[in-house]
């Protein structure tokens, strides 16, 4: 019996789910990131602005959809320095018109949005809520997030500074981000935490993983040198609504990628099957060691493969490499997911 990994229906949304605009300490308006993100044959912009959760519904059209979203900040000690730990994570609203912030704290929303009138600094009916850094704290957020209906990531751990002590406490994030553009771009980072998502799968948790740009345009569209379009998702729904591409975002339903596209991912018969964009390398990796490569021979591609799978694991999950060393990652599949004859 076949089971599809990635729905055969629908059609895919290429997606970024983090950014920054002039709502808080990005360079271009919300306008403006739609433009640029459009021409660039994007359909879905989370405008994750810091602090600050903001609706931008007015920018949607037939072929585009923002998302209702931002980023809060948890920071271990009072100032941030170049080397103490910090938490951001992504709250996405599951609902287009919920703007309900969880531990409001107008003290950050000062820190970052400029622009914001005093009514709206006001617009919470909560007092002010103390952040107290560590997994007690970024856990109970998760959870209440959860509760009241947002899907929340965790974002760029590298720049975070955290570790196995750290991310390894934390419960019920939706995604983790294994790979940040602009921390590459503009902190020279290597921002690739394929490292943390698998930790942290081993460990028992369940989550998915995504390639997203954190873009603030400091030094513009410059193809070259700008620290958007190097990190995006593609997202398989029946149709580019809000309601689609929140309930495939919320059941896993998308990969993530910095230039490679995988075309189908399915089960049957015991075997792992995928078929992709041409590539210089498909691997499955798993919980273990029983995972396989396939590599194209020089002058070759590989659009399609095939991996038995054989052995103990707890999950698997696949990574493609395209000749310029461009890479994808599917989420993390488990075995109670694979439809057994």
């Amino acid at each position: 019996m076949r089971t599809y990994l990635l729905p055969p229906e629908g059609q895919f949304y290429k997606a970024n789910l983090h950014c920054h605009s002039t709502v808080s300490d990005g360079t271009l308006s919300p306008e403006e990131l739609k433009g640029a993100y459009r021409d660039k044959g994007y359909s879905v912009l989370a405008i994750t602005d810091h602090e600050w959760m903001q609706g931008h519904s007015e920018l949607d059209d037939p072929e585009f959809l923002t998302i209702t979203s931002y980023e809060m900040t948890l920071r271990d000690g009072v100032k941030t320095t170049p080397d103490n730990r910090i938490v951001h994570m992504n709250f996405y609203a599951k609902d287009p018109k919920c703007t309900e912030q969880i531990a409001y704290d107008p003290q950050w929303v000062v820190k970052y949005c400029h622009n914001l009138t005093q009514e709206q600094l006001g617009r919470q009916e909560t007092a002010a809520e103390p952040r107290v850094f560590g997994p007690e704290f970024v856990n109970r957020v998760v959870r209440e997030g959860k509760e009241k209906g947002f899907l929340v990531s965790y974002n760029h751990p590298g720049w975070g500074l955290e570790g196995d002590a750290d991310y390894l406490n934390y419960d019920g994030f939706f995604t983790v981000e294994v790979y940040n553009h602009s921390c590459f771009m503009d902190v020279g980072l290597n921002e690739e935490n394929l490292h943390v998502y698998d930790r942290m799968l081993r460990a028992g948790k369940r989550l998915y993983c995504t390639c997203n740009d954190d873009n603030h345009n400091r030094r513009g569209l410059d193809p070259d040198i700008t620290d958007s379009f190097g990190g995006f998702n593609m997202i398989k729904a029946p149709e580019l609504s809000y309601d689609a591409i929140m309930k495939a975002l919320e059941n896993g339903d998308f990969y993530a990628s910095t230039g490679p596209e995988i075309h189908e991912a399915y089960v049957e018969d015991g075997k792992l099957y995928i078929r992709c964009s041409p590539v210089r390398d498909v691997l499955l990796n798993t919980s273990g060691r029983n995972g396989g490569h396939i590599r194209a021979r020089a002058g070759e591609s590989v659009t399609e493969a095939v991996f038995p799978l054989e052995g103990c694991y707890h999950f698997f999950r696949v990574t493609l490499i395209d000749h310029a060393g461009q890479k994808a990652f599917s989420r993390a599949w488990f075995p109670d997911e694979i439809v057994n004859e």
